[in-house]
């Protein structure tokens, strides 16, 4: 039997839970489907010494539940997935888990079919918030390679205990995922972490050495007091204090960083980083036969177990409504798209850098929450 209902959230991850907060407080009836068996499963599916990249002022931001504790400490995973567990529960979100949505399609009375393993929807409208941790991004080299390399993606490893004690490993991606990976397995295994074209950033620094970065991304005019620039602080920290997470698509500098391919990692320079941490740090991978990958400088490795950390790319082949492009990407303003009643949230530079991250979940979620009233209105 058909259940009819007036908005359908397709995933409850940070942006999902942030439209649902403020759909609440409009009055708008909703359903948030979640695939997983348990709030924030894209962080229960991350390895168990995880630690999040994000100050405590950036992770604990959701509508609502604001935690200002600690701003500028780090948190670990579980502390992250508790966090989410207590909005679920403080807000009575109403979250199905366990669905996985398999068809979105639009009827030919302007509404959609919302067709899941669980039943079938017909919903007014629907946002997709499903995230970015979808599909594991693993270059098509790996398929050379013989079934005696044991490999794997970043979201099957869990701890170095998953192998056998002194294992040779191979990390592909030096994002912040393959670093902490890389340094979490050095405890208990020979570990070689190969480049990837992630661009390396500090954890901590001036505003003078802020600044350099800054011009180099095309950052409109800014002045820094001379305390500033000499105040040494989280690279966070400046990203807001210079407007940076909120700059819009469309500005100079949000199109030369929507143009990288991935987004920067934190911390001291790798090569100190290995040295201190105990694995080898190797240039890229560019090509894999056999038994052997071969680096950008030549060099051959015969590792007993690859983990490719090297990102991930979205899969929304189950949305049957013609909204892409060439690239499989939604066309959209602002998360709004075209088709009535359809909308996006999460997407990478959706309106602004922090987009993607949970510190854009809440302003990008207000946002559609504010048009999908407008819709209920007009229609």
């Amino acid at each position: 039997m058909d259940t009819e209902i007036d908005v359908i959230i397709i995933g409850g991850g940070q942006c999902g839970l942030s439209l649902s907060y403020y759909l609440q407080g409009i009055g708008v009836e909703h359903r948030v489907l979640e695939r997983g068996q348990r709030v924030a499963e894209s962080w229960h599916r991350r390895w168990d010494h995880m630690n999040m990249i994000t100050p405590n002022w950036i992770t604990f931001s959701l509508p609502g539940m604001e935690d200002c504790r600690d701003p500028h400490g780090f948190v670990t995973r579980k502390d992250n997935i508790r966090y989410h567990e207590a909005f679920v529960e403080a807000h009575s979100t109403p979250l199905q888990l366990g669905v996985t949505v398999e068809r979105v399609g639009r009827r030919a009375d302007g509404r959609f079919d919302v067709s899941t393993d669980q039943g079938h929807w017909i919903a007014r409208q629907v946002v997709v918030s499903a995230g970015p941790f979808q599909t594991a991004n693993i270059p098509h080299c790996s398929t050379e390679l013989d079934a005696g390399i044991h490999q794997l993606s970043s979201g099957q490893y869990r701890n170095p205990e998953q192998f056998s004690a002194g294992a040779n490993i191979l990390v592909v991606g030096s994002g912040n995922s393959g670093v902490q990976i890389a340094d979490d397995l050095a405890k208990r295994h020979t570990v070689t972490l190969a480049k990837g074209s992630n661009p390396r950033l500090p954890r901590r620094l001036t505003g003078e050495k802020f600044l350099e970065i800054y011009k180099n991304l095309n950052g409109p005019d800014v002045t820094l007091s001379e305390t500033e620039r000499h105040l040494e602080a989280d690279l966070m920290w400046w990203l807001k204090r210079l407007g940076v997470w909120d700059m819009p698509v469309g500005t100079p500098m949000a199109n030369k960083m929507a143009a990288k391919d991935g987004d920067a990692s934190c911390g001291p320079p790798l090569e100190e980083f290995a040295a201190e941490r105990g694995f080898v740090l190797a240039e890229r991978v560019s090509a894999a036969e056999k038994t052997a990958v071969t680096l950008a400088d030549e060099k051959r490795l015969s590792p007993d177990i690859i983990i490719w950390a090297t990102g991930w790319r979205r899969d929304f082949s189950w949305i049957d409504v013609p909204i892409f492009d060439q690239r499989w990407q939604p066309q959209h303003i602002r998360g709004v798209t075209p088709i009535p009643g359809l909308y996006f949230l999460g997407l990478r530079f959706l309106h602004s850098f922090s987009s993607g991250i949970i510190l854009g979940a809440p302003r990008d979620a207000k946002y559609i929450a504010g048009e999908v009233a407008a819709y209920q209105a007009a229609s």
